[in-house]
């Protein structure tokens, strides 16, 4: 023990560097000092190293951050994609996006068509059009009469009285003195030439073996009377009661017409009408006698014997008016003439005044009064609404403001105008080009696909593959809008705006229809290689008769395509479609046509049996899809039979999209991953965006606007196809057999 310890005092503590030399310390600070600095350059070095290496395996672009900010909004990662692949990829969207008031459903399409419209909306209505062809502010100045028919709806109904007194000598049901009337043959043939409608149909149609020509073709009554038909005992109290409802739009609209001295009074339309049903019921009455639909092909002169009982001269004459004249030696084709007889026999045995009557109801009025101002449209409004309301597709036709119908009219008639300047302002022009690449590799998927199947002979390949090569493509929009003088050519033809909207539609109705005929005339060798579809649809179409695939600017946008993201989402979403609508060339339709159009057989017997036999595979693997909540009811959810040609274009243009992708990856090499979503392969992703695009939010007790539709329901249209591929399957390691793996009953075409 020492001394400070025996008298209790504290030893003083020795500093930790006492007895170090000042140089030691110097050493020791510089050696802590580098030390620290030492791991600090590793720190930034590691954090460089694993940004970059981040960085080179993600694309943090903005379009690349947009896709996977609305794929993981879409997405339920904690579902198993091997088990349910739409509650995968679209269980959040479901959750997160509820119905809009007014309509039965929403998905990924409609979400975008909303912004669209308003897109437009914006453009037509603020674009200044200094500067521009005329027929821009042409078009807009259009619109807005058609917006503002409140202001003008006294004017509105005069334009359309003024067309029924030129054009059928008024409606008898509100002209009792004034009347004039026509004969059977000028009723038919101005209906016919305004509307293509009538108790006929005539049309023009190409030579099914020859594309390049047309020949008229007649029959008796039209789809819009055919859907009157109801006869059955079980639906007598649904025709009474839409009878009744008829009866009240008929009457509302009359008084809204019947202003003069000599007003008809509610008798006497009450007589009226009810001639006009018993017209009606007697045309769309079968025939007593069994016969059978025959298709006979004669001249006009011979139609003019044997179909006597009008003046069928007259009546083509009419119709065709400045653009042929008919005089007998001329081909026709007349479908059940037996009908068509029939027809006139009961024609002539009524009053012309009756047959005035229903020609007005049944066709011009239905046409036109939605475009006879605002109170004429309120009349027919609400008689779609009370007749249509429980019916399934008119679930997916909710009430539309002024301005959407405007819109949807404008365009109709300017279509390229519309496209010019949405082009302008919201389309990166470097997506045409990137979206005919994709257009081309998928061509060439198909044909390999084609080359390599098993069950094809020889020659339908080469016939295959030809049809392939010879289609052609209609990407983005013609160049030709941005050329001022060659838009302005475009639309030559049509009028200067009228003050009112109802002499603006029919005028340009007039003028869409006679151009429609004048191919009978002149057959246009060249309107394959123009454009036949706006730019502005958003979706895609193919055309058997022309062999012609569209994509419109309006489907080459976000979310569907962008060139600066992922070709994996690309490939997955806009070269789906662009491979469907390839595939429709070959679906059970489309296949009959051969690489010209023409309907001919270039199937060997044995190949199309075989096909047939794959069709069939489709059409009982969907026939099964219903959702859970419905399987317990007597409800075929999806129509196998109705939706197999769609089927079969999704099947094969998803397979054709992906090994499209592949060549692309080939070409371009290996992409990067989403953020968000690293854990996620370029290749999964393909079908994550393919799911998403079909994400859909319906209550099932609304799927019955499926019933007539030729597409399966969403959902299916994502799982069907991903559980017949093996690709899919193998990316996403489904190895059971279940949902999302049919294994060996896996329906396949190529």
């Amino acid at each position: 023990m020492t001394a400070d310890s025996e008298t209790g005092a504290a030893a003083p503590k020795r500093a930790c560097l006492h007895g170090w030399t000042k140089r030691q310390k110097c050493v020791l600070y510089f050696t802590i000092v580098l030390a620290v600095v030492t791991v600090a350059h590793i720190a930034v070095f590691i954090y460089v190293m694993v940004t970059r290496d981040t960085s080179e395996k993600t694309c943090l672009t903005k379009k690349c951050t947009m896709t996977a900010a609305s794929l993981i909004s879409a997405m339920d990662p904690s579902a198993n994609p091997c088990e349910d692949f739409n509650k995968f990829t679209c269980a959040d969207f479901i959750r997160k996006n509820p119905i809009p008031d007014g309509k039965v459903r929403t998905t990924t399409f409609l979400q975008y068509e909303d912004t669209f419209k308003l897109q437009i909306k914006d453009l037509i209505e603020n674009h200044n059009s200094i500067g521009d062809p005329s027929v821009v502010s042409q078009a807009q100045e259009a619109y807005h009469v058609c917006i503002n028919t409140t202001y003008h709806k006294k004017e509105e109904l005069d334009s359309f009285k003024k067309y029924l007194q030129d054009t059928f000598g008024g409606w008898p049901v509100v002209e009792v003195k004034n009347w004039k009337q026509k004969s059977i043959e000028e009723l038919l043939g101005q209906s016919e030439k305004l509307f293509g409608l009538s108790f006929l149909d005539i049309d023009i149609k190409n030579y099914p073996d020859d594309t390049s020509s047309y020949e008229v073709a007649i029959q008796a009554l039209t789809s819009e009377a055919r859907i009157l038909n109801e006869t059955d005992d079980e639906d007598n109290d649904e025709i009474r009661e839409d009878e009744k409802l008829r009866f009240k739009a008929f009457d509302k609209f009359a008084s809204l017409l019947d202003e003069g001295s000599d007003k008809k009074s509610a008798v006497g339309r009450t007589i009226d009408f009810r001639k006009m049903e018993d017209l009606k019921m007697k045309l769309v009455k079968p025939l007593d006698k069994n016969t059978t639909d025959s298709t006979v092909v004669m001249s006009v002169k011979e139609l003019n014997s044997t179909q006597n009982k009008v003046n069928w001269f007259k009546i083509l004459n009419i119709l065709f008016e400045s653009i042929h004249i008919f005089e007998g030696k001329e081909t026709v084709v007349l479908k059940d003439p037996d009908k068509l007889n029939h027809v006139f026999d009961i024609l002539k045995e009524s009053p012309l005044s009756t047959v005035t009557n229903l020609i007005i109801w049944e066709v011009v009025l239905k046409q036109l009064m939605s475009n006879a101002g605002p109170e004429a449209e309120e009349i027919y409004e609400e008689y779609v609404n009370e007749v249509n309301k429980d019916r399934p597709f008119y679930l997916l036709s909710p009430k539309q403001h002024r301005w959407e119908k405007c819109l949807a009219w404008l365009e109709h008639i300017y279509p390229m105008v519309a496209a010019r300047l949405f082009i302008n302002k919201y389309v990166d022009k470097e997506n045409k080009a990137a979206a005919e690449e994709l257009v081309q590799l998928i061509q060439q998927s198909y044909k390999e696909e084609i080359e390599e199947s098993k069950w094809l002979d020889e020659e339908t390949k080469k016939r295959a593959i030809l049809k392939v090569d010879s289609i052609r493509r209609f990407v983005g929009y013609p160049d030709f809008i941005f050329d001022d003088k060659e838009l302005e050519n475009e639309y030559k033809d049509v009028p200067i705006v009228k003050p009112t909207h109802f002499q603006n539609f029919l005028e340009n109705q007039m003028i869409r229809y006679e151009k429609y005929r004048e191919k009978y005339k002149i057959p246009d060798k060249e309107s394959g290689d123009r454009w036949q579809s706006s730019p502005m649809e958003i979706n895609a179409f193919y055309d058997p008769e022309t062999n012609s695939i569209w994509f419109p600017a309006g489907i080459l946008q976000l979310p569907f395509f962008d060139w600066k993201r992922l070709a994996a989402i690309n490939f997955g979403m806009i070269g789906a479609i662009i491979g469907h609508e390839i595939g429709h060339a070959f679906d059970n339709y489309g296949s009959r046509y051969d690489e010209k159009g023409n309907l001919i057989n270039w199937w060997t017997n044995q190949t199309r049996e075989i096909f047939d036999q794959k069709a069939e595979c489709f059409i009982k693997q969907y026939s099964k899809y219903c959702p859970e909540d419905r399987q317990a009811e007597e409800y075929k959810c999806v129509n196998g039979t109705r939706t197999v040609g769609e089927n079969l274009a999704d099947s094969t243009g998803l397979k054709a999209a992906y090994e499209a992708y592949q060549l692309w990856t080939g070409k371009h090499g290996k992409e990067k991953r989403l953020p968000g979503l690293e854990e996620y392969s370029p290749e999964q992703l393909f079908f994550i965006s393919y799911s998403y695009l079909w994400c859909e939010n319906m209550p099932s007790d609304k799927w019955t606007i499926y019933e007539m539709d030729s597409h399966s329901p969403m959902k299916y249209r994502a799982i069907g196809v991903l559980s017949n591929y093996e690709e899919f399957r193998k990316n996403f390691n489904c190895t059971a057999k279940g949902t999302m793996n049919r294994d060996s009953d896996s329906c396949v075409v190529w």
